[in-house]
Order: structure tokens, then C-alpha cells, then sequence
């Protein structure tokens, strides 16, 4: 049942991302209605596919980065049906889909054992790594809204008004939603960091050791810092604080699989 979930959900996804880019590059048309389907189903599949993936190996499927990917994709589908309610988001449905696939993708085709590593069985980690993966979840969300935000801003001032254009909500509005997405994963994001030093002196004897995926963690949660504090504090909007959003999820992205590729540290689990 696991493999027969997954494969359902990536081709639902597959196809749900065919048709919202078709719709989007065409400015017109209702397949994005067929999408919104395909998409909703691809993302039934894919809860059960984690809910077989956890009763296999008997326990919380997050421990390792290539369980913990799915999830993240999960939280992006999610993330993306509460925004197109709220915000008739549709543009933002070939990112979204593409995530998702993306993830039950590479769930599929990298190694699925996880390191040896003692203390996995402990509930502060269990937690540190479901907060740190739903606050990935936003912030992916937030970064694929800020490349939005640069397509509008081009095609404004290109004066192409047409086709993408129309699909594409205002660009104070694709602002505010970056802002208010890393305004909720923030929290979650420290809290993240704060549950994993109490797990990291729980097991190696000190909150803090400097351990790759430590260091490039702090300097996501640095770079979030400055993106708010510019918006909050300097009060600045728009293109400024768009590219820091695009900083500082390439320093995420590096963070959360560029030190385990390197195999740097001993933290070679999430």
C-alpha cells in the first residue's frame, strides 16, 4: 500500500502541475479547476503514504532527511490549499504540486535506511524535528510566493498585462503573504533550534558544538532574523526584502540537505 500511495500521488501531482502551468501560462481557461482535484487527491495519497511509511518502520517517518522530505512536501500542499482559500492563490499551484511531487519523488529513489544514531528514540528529538520540518514547509511556501513576486514586478514593468499577469495577485498582496508565512514559521523555526540544543546536550553533553548542521542552522535562523527585522523595525517592503527572503532560503535549502551530502558533522540525520 505504501508504493501504491506514492505512485498515485506523484502522477496526481504530475498532472495537477501540468494543468496549473497551462492555465497560468494561458491566462485563461478552467483547468485549474481539474488541477485543484488532481491535487487534493495526490495529497490524500500521500497521507497515507507517510501514515504506511511510519507503520513499516515503527516509528515517527522524520528521522532521516529522505523521510523527513515527504513531509515537507506535505506541509507545502497544505499550505498552498489554505492560501488558495484565502487568497485565491491558483498561481502558486505549479510550485506547490512541484514540491510535492518533487518530494515523494526523491523519497523514492534515495536510500531509505537511517543512519545508526543513538538517542533517535527521544521525544525532544521527535518534536525538535517536527517543528524544524513544518517551519521548512512554510518557508519553502514563502520563497515559491517571493518568485512570484519578482514575475509580477517584471511583467509590471514590461507592461505585459496579459496572461500570467492576470493569474498573479497584486504585488502588496504576494508581499504581504511572504511576510505573514515567515511571521508563523519563525516561531516554529526557534523553537526548533531551542528543542534541538536541549536534545544535543542530552546526548553529546553540551547545547552547543558547533556541529555543521548546527552553525548553518543558526545562520538560516540569522538570515529570518534580518528579513523581519528589516520589515518590522527599518520598515522595509517589496524588492528588498524579497531578495533576503531568497537569501535566506538558499541557506535553508543548504542547511537541510547540502552538510548531509558534504556528510559533515555528526549530524547527519535532519
Amino acid at each position: 500500500m505504501e508504493g501504491i500511495s506514492s505512485i498515485t500521488a506523484i502522477i496526481s501531482y504530475g498532472l495537477g502541475f501540468a494543468l496549473y502551468l497551462t492555465e497560468l501560462l494561458k491566462g485563461k481557461g478552467r483547468s485549474s479547476l481539474f488541477a485543484h482535484m488532481l491535487t487534493g487527491i495526490a495529497a490524500f495519497f500521500h497521507v497515507f503514504f507517510l501514515i504506511f511509511w511510519g507503520l513499516r518502520v515503527k516509528a515517527c517517518p522524520l528521522i532521516s532527511p529522505v523521510e523527513a522530505i515527504p513531509f515537507v512536501g506535505l506541509v507545502v500542499i497544505a499550505t498552498y490549499f489554505y492560501l488558495l482559500a484565502r487568497h485565491r492563490m491558483s498561481g502558486l499551484g505549479p510550485h506547490a504540486t512541484f514540491l510535492a511531487f518533487l518530494s515523494l519523488f526523491l523519497s523514492m529513489i534515495l536510500p531509505k535506511a537511517a543512519p545508526s544514531v543513538p538517542g533517535l528514540a527521544s521525544h525532544w528529538l521527535v518534536f525538535h524535528i517536527a517543528v524544524i520540518f513544518l517551519s521548512y514547509g512554510l518557508l519553502a511556501v514563502a520563497f515559491s510566493t517571493a518568485t512570484l513576486y519578482i514575475v509580477q514586478e517584471k511583467l509590471l514593468k514590461a507592461k505585459k498585462l496579459g496572461g500570467v499577469f492576470r493569474k498573479l495577485p497584486p504585488l502588496e498582496e504576494l508581499d504581504s503573504v511572504v511576510y505573514r508565512l515567515i511571521l508563523l514559521s519563525f516561531p516554529l523555526l526557534t523553537l526548533g533550534l531551542l528543542t534541538g540544543a536541549v536534545w544535543a546536550r542530552q546526548e553529546w553533553g553540551s547545547f552547543w558544538t558547533w556541529d555543521p548542521k548546527q552553525t548553518w542552522s543558526l545562520a538560516t535562523w540569522v538570515l529570518y532574523t534580518v528579513y523581519l527585522h528589516s520589515r518590522v523595525v527599518m520598515g522595509w517592503r517589496g524588492r528588498k526584502t524579497i531578495f533576503l527572503v531568497l537569501i535566506a532560503f538558499g541557506a535553508l535549502v543548504f542547511t537541510f540537505l547540502g552538510v548531509n551530502l558534504m556528510k559533515a558533522g555528526s549530524h547527519q540525520f535532519g
